[in-house]
């Protein structure tokens, strides 16, 4: 009962996946006409030890429609650390895990 709590404790599902759900292109090379630089920062929280939520999504695609961009170039996704991303999995005992991921790209309206 220790070993299966204790593996259950120290492994997590967790996954986050970038996905495009649009007809918009997305491209990581770099494009003409995409002229913008857009950065944004966006959290996703897992729960009990990151088995909640299996998996989040992350839609470059309504990203874009939210914005109003026609198409994306010269794209960068990168996890980034704060002090909450070790100080709220202490606190809780892993019952809440934030995860930060930073988007970047070129943009063309």
């Amino acid at each position: 009962l220790i070993i299966f709590f204790s593996v259950f404790l120290l492994t997590s599902c967790s996954r986050v996946s970038i996905v495009n759900n649009s007809k918009r292109p997305v491209t990581f090379n770099s494009r003409q006409g995409h002229s913008d630089k857009v950065d944004i920062l966006i959290n996703k929280n897992f729960y009990l030890w990151g088995r909640l939520p299996k998996e989040h999504f992350i839609d470059v695609g309504q990203i874009l429609k939210d914005k109003g961009q026609k198409s994306a170039s010269s794209l960068i996704v990168k996890k980034e650390n704060y002090i909450g991303s070790y100080f709220w999995p202490l606190v809780t005992f892993g019952f809440y895990i934030p995860k930060y991921y930073r988007i970047k790209y070129d943009a063309r309206y």
